[in-house]
């Protein structure tokens, strides 16, 4: 029944898989209509689950904005370009149209985005509980990241591009809807 409130369930973090999505760094570039990108238009973007938040950092590491995750107003593909989306924040006061290097890094950051929003329900079976009452039930998932649970993974630094590696810390408490189905019936009103 897709009206049931979802089943609480909770992982440790070194349980769940590939976490380090949890806490991931897209880089990015400003998208310019004129095409004329430069450094001024490099940015990095942020979806960390365990704060909640969606950031905007310069080249340099230094935080340009900070939206919290229930403040998405949209998270959108463009359909021209396959490695463009757009970002729209109910406290920001203009979209950001970003692109990424990748189709799979922009399809990566719209898993990403979609997972962290408290209303989504994504498919997710791994992250669901695995006794779920029902076929098509849904589970609020708890991730523990505190204390013996916490991760500390080596990354690609993504403000260099030497190849120099960085610590990822991942700490913290999240939560996910997940779900065992790809597809859930819906109604109109």
């Amino acid at each position: 029944d897709p009206e049931k409130p979802p089943e609480p369930f909770e992982l440790p973090l070194p349980e769940v898989t590939n976490n380090i999505y949890l806490k991931s760094y897209f880089p990015v570039l400003k998208w310019n209509p004129q095409k004329k990108f430069n450094a001024q238009d490099r940015r990095v973007w942020v979806v960390d689950h365990f704060a909640k938040s969606f950031y905007c950092l310069d080249p340099k590491g230094k935080m340009r904005k900070q939206h919290d995750a229930n403040k998405l107003l949209q998270l959108e593909k463009n359909i021209m370009d396959p490695k463009r989306a757009r970002l729209m924040f109910f406290d920001a006061p203009k979209s950001y149209e970003i692109i990424f290097p990748s189709v799979e890094e922009r399809e990566r950051f719209y898993e990403t985005g979609s997972a962290i929003r408290p209303a989504i329900r994504v498919y997710a079976p791994s992250l669901t509980k695995p006794d779920s009452a029902h076929e098509g039930a849904s589970t609020t998932t708890t991730i523990d990241g505190v204390k013996d649970n916490a991760m500390t993974h080596k990354v690609p630094n993504p403000f260099k591009k030497t190849g120099e590696m960085m610590d990822r810390e991942l700490t913290g408490r999240c939560k996910i809807n997940s779900s065992k189905v790809q597809e859930e019936p819906c109604s109109i009103w």
